[in-house]
């Protein structure tokens, strides 16, 4: 099937299978044309003044950023990489990063935009 605009529902309207399928065409479409490119999104730091670093639970090989920043250890037990750019997306290989191992936490800071991905 192909993707399908979801009705628009209104309060006291009662969902009936006929909409509800359209849900669940709609979602088979997107992961037929995405397939299983899963990506990693951050939570932010919940600390008041930084709002723009970026916590992560590695999982994926790439990391995308917009922006300088830095990788850092959420231990602090081992060095800080620095991330250089610009305006433009980078991409930074995460298997060059000795410490770190599937399912450690690492934040991402002063990066305008950050994202863990599969594939590059």
């Amino acid at each position: 099937m192909s993707y399908q605009v979801p009705k628009r529902w209104s309060h006291g309207d009662i969902p009936v299978a006929a909409d509800m399928n359209k849900y669940s065409d709609s979602l088979n479409a997107i992961h037929d044309i995405t397939g299983d490119a899963l990506r990693g999104y951050p939570s932010a730091k919940l600390q008041a003044g930084e709002d723009e670093n970026h916590f992560f639970v590695h999982r994926y090989r790439w990391l995308w950023y917009i922006g300088s920043g830095t990788l850092e250890d959420a231990d602090a037990e081992n060095e800080t990489i620095t991330l250089s750019g610009d305006t433009t997306p980078k991409r930074y290989d995460l298997s060059s990063v000795s410490w770190l191992t599937v399912g450690k936490l690492f934040y991402v800071s002063d990066c305008a935009w950050c994202q863990e991905t599969e594939a590059p």
